[in-house]
């Protein structure tokens, strides 16, 4: 009996690795001081119509006057792929842009394509790292060691596209 309940667990976690995440495609609109900014802005209110968002408010009072209002919000989710639809330039010069996106609440590191499209967003970050090696307290110049293993270590973990 146990190697039942044993089984019908494993199963069940099985089952939920595999499951399928629920895909919502929206139209959404954005504005910004510039076209990046405004596709930035309707990825966002994409994200917002197609998942929703979190509320969260923290008012804090002091002898009965508002000493901080705190109004926060929250999605969680991704867009997974968008198509622009319409964009124009107003003549004040702010960027209004219509777009089409597939937006899931799937986790980032699953989906690959989103996290392109993030770091496409992000304008490909980069990260540099220096070593400065002492021994016993003096500069080394010759030795490398630690800058060599944290490369041997980050550099199969490098996105390239």
């Amino acid at each position: 009996m146990k190697l039942y309940k044993f089984v019908f667990v494993i199963l069940c976690f099985w089952a939920g690795a595999f499951a399928q995440s629920k895909e919502i495609i929206v139209e959404s609109v954005g504005f910004g001081v510039s076209q990046n900014d405004a596709i930035t802005q309707a990825k966002r209110e994409a994200l917002a119509k197609g998942i929703g968002q979190m509320l969260t408010s923290q008012t804090e009072v002091e002898n009965f006057m508002v000493k901080r209002d705190v109004i926060l919000t929250e999605t969680m989710g991704h867009v997974k792929n968008f198509k622009v639809l319409k964009e124009s330039q107003g003549s004040d010069g702010a960027w209004e842009v219509h777009i089409k996106a597939s937006v899931s609440e799937e986790g980032l590191a699953k989906d690959l394509a989103a996290l392109k499209i993030l770091m496409q967003t992000l304008g490909n970050p980069r990260i540099a790292f220096l070593v400065k090696e002492t021994v016993m307290g003096n500069a080394d110049p010759s030795a490398q060691n630690a800058e060599a293993m944290l490369l041997e270590f980050l550099k199969p973990k490098i996105f390239a596209w």
